[in-house]
């Protein structure tokens, strides 16, 4: 006998393709990202109501096309029917939904709400084709907040408290970025070919409206998403504090190590410039210098640093 109490919903997950869809990669991998994102749904909801949910998991009922479209059963689970009954009074009394079955709207929020976020952190931070955190901040701010705003009518109280529940629960930014993008993968490609709209939704067929994302949005999200800015990038600084590290004074070939206290404390290749005079160098004592640092970013936009260029002791 099941030690949990289940609820289904029925979701739709609608892509505008008016004609057959040749590609079954990108359908198992829109399926495979909306399946890691459901699994982040217990959390929103119970950062938004209390602890009642433990589980969900995402089963698909049937896969159609003329406009091609995918019925998905999300299945939520609680530790007894009683803490069912009582999530759903919680939710009935605290969000006003009265045109659609709460229940099943507050799915759709959380759902349409981690895509959204996953989305909106593919453009910003994890666009291949711009460095982590400099997109084009104007256009993805333009994009999101219509489809925030359809989110935020569904849910009906305050969209801070939404915003923080899905923050907290895909704490990882590049996962829910990288499985967001998977989602539009169909979409993406029919623009990619040169079909001129192209729109997603979310449960847009319920009485009252569902989540959409246009062709606007589609076009904003990156086919694929890159962990970190991968191109060296350059800071040169003048008369800088550094500490230079010799691993043999005669054996110039095995290299040299420095630190730059007030940028890192982990030892970095050192490369010399060839009017650098060796006989200034102090190992292991504070030097003042003029350097180039060379670095990479991380998902948090954070530096790693991998070499340091020496130009000029002082």
């Amino acid at each position: 006998m099941s030690l949990t109490y289940t609820f289904d919903s029925t979701h739709t997950l609608r892509y505008n393709i008016k004609d057959l869809y040749p590609v079954p990669d990108d359908v198992i991998s829109s399926l495979s990202g909306l399946d890691r994102i459901t699994g982040h749904v217990p959390g929103v909801l119970n950062r938004l109501f209390p602890q009642y949910t433990i589980g969900a998991e995402i089963y698909v009922q049937q896969v159609s096309h003329g406009s091609f479209w995918t019925d998905v059963v999300i299945r939520l689970m609680f530790g007894n029917e009683e803490a069912f009954h009582a999530w759903l009074r919680e939710v009935r009394s605290k969000t006003k939904l009265n045109h659609m079955k709460p229940e099943t709207a507050i799915i759709t929020v959380a759902v349409g709400g981690l895509v959204l976020y996953g989305a909106s952190c593919a453009m910003s931070k994890f666009h291949p084709a711009t460095p982590s955190g400099n997109g084009n901040t104007n256009a993805i701010g333009s994009t999101v907040n219509h489809v925030q705003q359809q989110i935020e009518n569904l849910y009906m109280v305050d969209p801070m408290q939404l915003q923080d529940a899905i923050r907290s629960a895909a704490a990882n930014q590049y996962n829910i970025a990288s499985n967001a993008t998977k989602v539009f993968k169909p979409a993406r490609r029919r623009l990619n070919v040169g079909k001129d709209t192209m729109s997603i939704s979310l449960d847009s067929n319920n009485l009252g409206g569902g989540v959409t994302f246009d062709t606007d949005f589609i076009a904003a999200v990156p086919e694929r998403t890159e962990r970190y800015n991968k191109k060296l990038q350059q800071l040169a600084l003048k008369k800088v504090e550094i500490n230079i590290r010799a691993l043999d004074m005669d054996a110039e070939e095995k290299g040299w190590q420095v630190v730059v206290p007030n940028y890192f404390d982990k030892r970095v290749k050192l490369e010399l410039d060839r009017n650098v005079d060796k006989l200034k160098i102090t190992p292991g004592k504070m030097q003042v210098a003029d350097i180039e640092l060379y670095y990479i970013t991380t998902d948090e936009d954070d530096r790693i640093y991998k070499s340091v260029y020496l130009n000029a002791l002082y």
